[in-house]
């Protein structure tokens, strides 16, 4: 079978023409703004955004480039509005170590006196080691000879099984700007390099701002680690929560502490009484957990179950929101007979609500994912993907009614491919398609919604156009929220 594969991909090698990506025509977003690269030749995935509290038109969107079709990057870019979102300047976030190597999974945040923090991972890996010395993420349908990646896609497989991962080195990593539209000082290793060659996955950063917390101006940062066993690339391993904190603006953390032994794909929030809560995935993705901590991190609950453990059903990374009242939203998709987004709410993060369908009637066949949540006054909302047969949007929701119902508020970007060419990583059963021959379009494991005051903003990635596989942008749209009736936006 492998000799007959490897004869085929030959076949195609020697009559493909080689290809090269180009950004195709922006078709924007309804009322978002396009966030380019500088000279515009590099994709963005994966983005997250932030508000300042103290100053709601300061609003912050970092992403990762370098690799297409969102896995993984070699480089952090970090854009700021000090007008609402109207207009943006960026810069690139300096590497802990590696740069140009490896990195993912940024995170924004906002300190008390308007500077900007990002958290993200780094390696001096991507992928195994090959014997050819590139990354085949790169080529394919990337920008050098297509018709490479068919001839060598055969022995991906093969390099897999004998790689040699002892040098494998990497961590967790947060920089930080002096001040509101500073440049980024040298970044903190908060985590790493010496975790057996597993930097870890998927971290959190939050700041907690709220001036009745009697640990505001703190900084808490948590993501998963990796123990067990390891045999080259085959692994076999166990994730748990590591978690650090700072007090003194994020020059020093705290020594990374586990929380629990048995979770992945946390994200945390401040109530306004600095009580902190973390919620996370079990380490199989099919419960939702929760804990909290009302001093400042030192130390945390037990767990608490959100979402139990249920026959066949798959759970993605989870999103949770806080309200100014100290409410929280949890929120994720799940597959079962579809894959759909459900929240729960709870008022002191010990009792939570039944679940709720953002969307409650799916289109048929169709993908709910990547939600993100956040909330102004007493309005819960929520961002999602929804790919139906022939399209794929994205759109915010609603709930008026402390999270018992959602409705459609407004729909931010259409484009014209379906469902069978998106990915619900998470909850995707089987692996997506991401080869030589077609891939499946990816915006990157998570997106962002932020909410301050009356401000309301958000983050996602889409390509240019109706190509699934084409050129992939980050967006961004910043809503002024006055009442709960109407909004205006000022992302355009």
């Amino acid at each position: 079978v492998f000799l007959l594969e490897a004869t085929a991909l030959l076949i195609l090698a020697l009559y493909a023409p080689p290809t090269r990506v180009k950004p195709g025509a922006d078709q924007g977003a309804s009322g978002s703004l396009a966030l380019p690269l500088p000279g515009g030749t590099e994709e963005t995935f994966e983005p997250h955004i932030s508000i300042d509290p103290s100053n709601v038109d300061h609003v912050v969107v970092a992403a990762q480039y370098g690799r297409r079709f969102g896995r993984a990057g070699t480089a952090i870019y970090q854009w700021t509005s000090m007008d609402g979102g109207r207009s943006w300047n960026g810069q690139t976030v300096p590497a802990a170590k590696f740069p140009g190597i490896f990195v993912a999974d940024p995170v924004t945040a906002v300190g008390t006196s308007g500077e900007v923090y990002v958290a993200s991972m780094f390696g001096n890996h991507a992928i195994p080691n090959n014997p050819f010395g590139f990354q085949l993420s790169r080529l394919d349908g990337g920008y050098t000879n297509k018709a490479l990646y068919y001839l060598l896609a055969p022995l991906l497989p093969l390099w897999r099984l004998t790689a040699d991962n002892s040098n494998r080195e990497g961590g967790m990593a947060v920089a930080r700007t002096a001040g509101v539209g500073h440049t980024f000082m040298p970044p903190v290793i908060i985590g790493g390099t010496d975790m057996s060659g597993d930097p870890g996955d998927k971290p959190w950063l939050i700041t907690d701002n709220n001036p009745a917390s009697a640990y505001r101006g703190s900084i808490y940062a948590s993501w998963a680690g990796f123990f067990g066993k390891k045999i080259k690339s085959l692994e076999t391993i166990s994730s748990g929560l590591l978690f650090v904190y700072s007090r003194d603006g994020g020059t020093t953390f705290s020594s990374p502490e586990y929380i629990t032994h048995h979770g992945f794909g946390v994200q945390l929030v401040v109530r306004p009484n600095g009580i902190l809560d973390a919620l996370y995935l079990s380490e199989d993705f099919k419960a939702v957990l929760h804990q909290q901590s009302s001093n400042g991190g030192v130390s945390f609950t037990p767990e608490t179950v959100v979402a139990p453990k249920e026959a066949d059903t798959l759970r993605s990374l989870p999103t949770l929101a806080v309200s100014p009242e100290g409410a929280l939203l949890a929120c994720w998709s799940e597959k079962r007979k579809s894959i759909h987004v459900v929240c729960e709410t709870s008022e002191d993060g010990l009792r939570w609500s039944h679940m709720t369908d953002v969307v409650p009637n799916p289109p048929e066949g169709g993908v709910i994912a990547y939600p993100a949540a956040a909330a102004t006054g007493a309005v819960w909302w929520v961002l999602v993907y929804i790919a139906d047969a022939d399209a794929t949007r994205v759109v915010l929701y609603r709930s008026i009614d402390r999270g018992a119902s959602f409705s459609p508020y407004a729909t931010l970007a259409t484009r014209r491919f379906g469902a069978p060419s998106f990915c619900a990583v998470f909850v995707y059963e089987g692996s997506c398609r991401y080869n030589a021959f077609v891939r499946d379009f990816l915006p990157g494991d998570y997106v962002g919604l932020a909410a301050s005051g009356h401000r309301l903003a958000m983050a996602f990635a889409l390509p240019r156009n109706d190509d699934p596989v084409g050129f992939t942008n980050v967006y961004a749209q910043v809503l002024d929220l006055p009442g709960e009736s109407g909004a205006s936006s000022t992302g355009h």
